[in-house]
């Protein structure tokens, strides 16, 4: 996409956990990184565009997941874990990371 702007985004790359953003994961704007080089562009009307690179990562339920997929039954399994996990932090186990 072209805009006026040098970035698309504040970072080089952010997460989307909601679903209210799209059917997508995360962005990676390319333009952040420091072998990037991003020179602007004329419109032929003296405003300066800008090109950035983009790729949006989608999740599958389909094959091997790398991201949760927002679906019942992942929801229910995490349920369970949520249920012996707060079982373990009442016998002093405390979950890090």
């Amino acid at each position: 996409p072209k805009n006026n702007k040098k970035t698309y985004q504040k970072a080089s790359v952010v997460n989307y956990p909601q679903m209210k953003y799209g059917n997508f994961t995360r962005i990676v704007e390319y333009n952040h990184f420091p072998t990037m080089k991003v020179a602007p562009q004329n419109d032929g009307w003296n405003n300066e565009q800008y090109s950035q690179v983009l790729v949006k990562e989608y999740s599958t339920d389909k094959g091997e997941p790398y991201y949760p997929v927002p679906n019942r039954k992942n929801q229910e399994l995490y349920s369970k874990y949520q249920e012996m996990a707060e079982k373990e932090q009442r016998d002093g186990v405390h979950f890090v990371g």
